[in-house]
């Protein structure tokens, strides 16, 4: 394997990584900062440019149903970049929004949609442009030149096809012992929105896997995947490292690079939807489903509700009670007993509490939480309760004195004088 030669895509410098703009949101173009959080639609952001030269990164109206903005990367002639000697403008979340192993949530599905462009056809392009890829951080290719491949990549290859790039595994002297450089997925033409959705599950063992969905929109999604690579090592490792180097941060790179190519004198535009990346038990049918224009169904939210007081407690006078949630939009807690409000409590910190003053014959309650337009988000039902009755006060203690005094008889008759202290 000779991975130097064989490999097509970005490799950097580790002075071109130390000097990368700062994530703020921004997309620096020529100088001229431009939103590319606008786009509200839930790509992943933020996402800054990570070179330009003469050519620009733009935000335009989208005629494609996802979203309502898209990136139009235009790579324009006279372009070059110091960043390895390559023509690339790419907008990059280095943010690590994208965990693999040993993070427990493995399963990931980024979907975006490209539109290449009229001249597609004139022979195609000269050489592998890059649109989209996960890559590793600074720790990887700062190891070695064969450490440098992104584990994940999306291809234009010249013969006008895409192709996915899988290189991952333990790295050997050579590179990557799992090599999948250039698998193919679909024939491409121009001016046609093309819809992608790239799953992955990743592992540094035999059990990952990988998926790719691609059709032109407004044709039937495909109910398989045209590439599968499956019982395979997802995850890019270098146990030789010291410590050990793992997949643990990876971070999001879309736009265009054309491989290997200092300058160009083509103009080279593509529309970019931007990734929207999807989990859990249906996440390719979610993906599938918000390229199409239609909203992925999304999960109930649920919150937890709780009462320190419930059914059974026997309540005595000072009671405090609390009621708690994690429910971003409570404002205000109501508390009732027999029927009666008894405050209304503004929420602060997660909670809200009242103390009890309650007569010995109150025999339920409840309590209800509101949203700041008052409307009822929780109420606790009926709680039954009994009331201590306070306990009897004590006898009064007799008062006690000191006494002295004398006495003197007279006949039958006894005088006694006393003094009380």
């Amino acid at each position: 394997m000779k991975l130097r030669k064989q490999a097509s895509g970005v490799k950097y410098s580790p002075a071109a990584r130390d000097d990368e703009p700062a994530i703020d949101g921004r997309v620096s173009t020529q100088g001229q900062p431009r939103d590319l959080t606008a786009n509200p639609d839930g790509a992943i952001a933020p996402l800054v440019q990570e070179i330009g030269g003469v050519s620009s990164v733009t935000l335009i109206a989208s005629d494609h149903p996802a979203v309502s903005k898209v990136a139009r990367v235009q790579i324009k002639p006279g372009s070059s970049t110091s960043y390895g000697n390559t023509v690339r403008l790419l907008m990059a979340d280095t943010s690590g929004t994208d965990p693999a192993p040993p993070s427990p949530t493995l399963d990931y599905a980024h979907a975006f949609a490209i539109r290449l462009p009229s001249h597609l056809n004139d022979g195609g392009f000269p050489r592998t442009g890059l649109v989209w890829e996960l890559h590793n951080t600074a720790a990887f290719y700062n190891y070695s030149g064969p450490a440098a491949l992104a584990p994940h990549a999306l291809l234009i290859r010249p013969n006008r096809v895409l192709a996915n790039r899988c290189c991952t595994g333990p790295l050997s002297q050579t590179g990557w012992t799992e090599w999948h450089p250039e698998d193919k997925v679909i024939d491409l033409k121009p001016d046609a929105w093309l819809d992608v959705v790239h799953r992955c599950r990743f592992s540094e063992a035999k059990d990952g896997l990988v998926e790719v969905f691609a059709w032109w929109h407004g044709s039937t999604p495909p109910t398989a995947p045209q590439l599968r690579l499956q019982n395979v090592c997802t995850a890019q490792s270098i146990p030789q490292a010291n410590p050990p180097l793992h997949n643990d941060r990876l971070y999001l790179e879309c736009g265009f690079y054309l491989d290997g190519a200092s300058s160009t004198n083509r103009n080279d535009t593509i529309d970019h939807t931007l990734p929207r990346r999807f989990t859990g038990a249906t996440l390719v049918t979610d993906a599938i489903a918000w390229l199409a224009g239609s909203a992925p169904p999304q999960p109930p939210q649920t919150y937890s509700y709780a009462s320190s007081v419930k059914t059974g407690d026997v309540i005595v006078d000072g009671h405090v009670w609390t009621v708690t949630s994690d429910d971003p939009a409570c404002r205000q807690a109501r508390f009732f007993a027999d029927n009666v409000e008894l405050e209304r409590v503004a929420w602060a910190e997660g909670k809200a509490s009242t103390t009890l003053h309650l007569p010995p014959t109150s025999d339920n309650g409840g309590v209800t939480l509101h949203d700041p337009a008052g409307a009822m988000l929780w109420g606790s039902g009926s709680i039954d309760w009994t009331v201590e009755a306070p306990p009897d006060p004590p006898d009064p203690t007799p008062d006690t004195y000191d006494v002295t005094g004398t006495a003197t008889v007279d006949g039958d008759e006894i005088t006694l004088q006393l003094k009380l202290t």
